[in-house]
């Protein structure tokens, strides 16, 4: 029998319920299209070393990969539950943003805030995140990001139900995170957040708890790597990046400068981290918990943009997720002043206009190509990178590679690999590793042992793909040959050219 409604009132379990309802679908309108968007140039790297390692092969030690260990997990987690696809990612994407907007809006409601000016801080999360470009999102900064506001939720809920595993929880979950980008360890500043704020406690136990939870899950990942026989190999390739993340870096003025062109480029990040930012400054003085943590957050989220030194937009997803919350204080004083039919219509008005841009980058974008369901139909280029370009080899390749025929490129669009669904078996799934600047040239004589011991059967040589601010290299990979003389002649003398699309060179074995 169906229980009675009270028609003169809301339910309590819909009222509950209606603002994360609302947050997840607000997700699902602003991002949604964002499942048939193409790869950047880093997605198609690490969906290929994901694929190949849900295919048996061992990261680090079979598929050379600089990035830590979590990237690659996020990418076969993608795969397992979506599939061997273009979308897959940007599908776990959708489900980890809509997870952690929740997250974050809990998290504002613990610090004081009402349910409805928390509601618009994370729908402000939401357009900042779709205001990016495809190359910007579904990046390991992001997920890195997400995971901090995870952290902080577990040491807030810590404080307030004083019971250490919430610290253990929290110190796990930051070490997940710094598994997938180093520099966001710096959110472990947080745990001295009550040294800070007059009527709360810090406590040593707190701080061993939050230290011993990370510990145990940088313990049992990289023991995990050491049983596969991962870990020699990362340990390897992690000490060969070193030279290049210290070498190759911006100045403190040319970050600045970055962030403000990021800035300057829309309209509503900008007004987004401007309100925070003064947020921040009239609080502090207050001495209440919400400013210092969303302060020392945002300090947290900036060392991690400014230590990493490349300047890249999507290295400032840890600074603005807190910055994107100093919306509550904000749209809590607008909306304290209102009446229950203006305030809804205020939340109306706010949730239009950060809707807007992600209205207009679905445009840009253009419909589904006719004959393709897949991927949106607008191209992307740059000096460096062109999506139909990667489609068109994908497409070649397809046509061209025999069953069971072996693959290697020459060049950066390791997307190749996964769009045909075959495994980059010389180890080396892209060329960056011989033309960064800090010196790859002691992998010359392992590549061509490789190459020699199992010659590939297509070869493919990419050119157009120089991209000097992330190898400090002027060359394209084609041209790097003219530095790789073995590679040159193993392909010259073993090899066929039998075809030819925008920024590709095919190669086949001869008999």
């Amino acid at each position: 029998m169906m229980s009675a409604t009270n028609f003169t009132g809301t339910d309590p379990a819909v009222k509950r319920l209606a603002l994360p309802v609302a947050l997840v679908l607000f997700v699902l309108v602003c991002g949604g299209w964002s499942l048939w968007e193409p790869f950047g140039r880093d997605q198609g790297i690490h969906a290929t070393i994901a694929a190949a390692l849900l295919d048996g092969q061992t990261t680090y030690s079979d598929v050379y990969n600089i990035k830590p260990p979590a990237t690659t997990a996020v990418h076969a987690l993608s795969q397992l539950l979506f599939g061997h696809a273009v979308s897959a990612i940007r599908a776990l994407d959708l489900v980890f943003l809509a997870a952690t907007v929740l997250v974050f809006w809990r998290i504002l409601i613990h610090l004081g805030f009402s349910r409805e000016a928390a509601f618009l801080a994370a729908a402000g999360v939401v357009t900042l995140y779709f205001t990016r470009s495809f190359w910007s999102r579904a990046q390991t900064d992001g997920w890195a990001a997400f995971l901090m506001v995870w952290s902080v939720w577990l040491l807030l809920l810590g404080w307030q139900r004083d019971r250490r595993v919430f610290f253990w929880l929290s110190g796990a979950v930051l070490a997940m995170a710094f598994l997938l980008k180093y520099t966001v360890a710096t959110l472990g500043i947080l745990i001295f957040l009550p040294l800070l704020v007059p009527g709360q406690l810090f406590r040593v136990q707190d701080f061993f708890a939050l230290v011993f939870g990370g510990l145990a899950m940088l313990v049992a990942v990289l023991g995990l790597m050491a049983g596969t026989g991962a870990l020699a190999g990362f340990i390897e390739i992690q000490t060969f990046t070193l030279g290049y993340a210290t070498g190759l870096r911006l100045t403190f003025v040319g970050m600045l400068n970055e962030l403000l062109r990021l800035a300057a480029g829309n309209v509503v990040e900008a007004s987004l981290i401007l309100v925070g930012l003064l947020a921040l400054i009239v609080a502090l003085p207050r001495r209440a918990l919400w400013p210092w943590l969303l302060g020392l957050w945002v300090i947290c989220g900036s060392l991690s943009y400014f230590l990493q030194g490349k300047g890249f937009a999507y290295h400032a997803w840890p600074m603005l997720l807190p910055l994107a919350a100093c919306i509550a204080p904000a749209s809590e004083a607008i909306l304290s002043r209102l009446q229950r039919t203006t305030r809804i219509l205020f939340i109306g008005l706010v949730l239009v206009f950060f809707a807007v841009p992600s209205g207009i980058a679905f445009t840009s974008w253009g419909l589904v190509a006719e004959g393709r369901t897949d991927e949106f139909g607008r191209s992307h280029g740059g000096s460096d990178f062109n999506v139909d370009d990667n489609r068109t080899a994908a497409a070649f390749l397809n046509n061209a590679l025999g069953d069971d025929e072996t693959l290697f490129l020459w060049g950066y669009e390791t997307e190749l690999y996964f769009r045909t669904k075959t495994n980059p078996v010389h180890r080396f799934p892209y060329s960056w590793p011989f033309r960064v600047a800090s010196g790859g040239s002691g992998y010359q004589d392992e590549l061509m042992d490789r190459l020699r011991a199992a010659p590939p059967d297509v070869l493919v040589v990419e050119h157009g793909d120089a991209v000097p601010h992330v190898t400090g290299n002027p060359n394209d990979s084609r041209a790097e040959l003219a530095n790789f003389p073995k590679l040159a002649d193993f392909i010259a003398a073993g090899y066929a050219k039998f075809g030819e699309t925008p920024r590709f060179e095919y190669y086949r074995r001869r008999p």
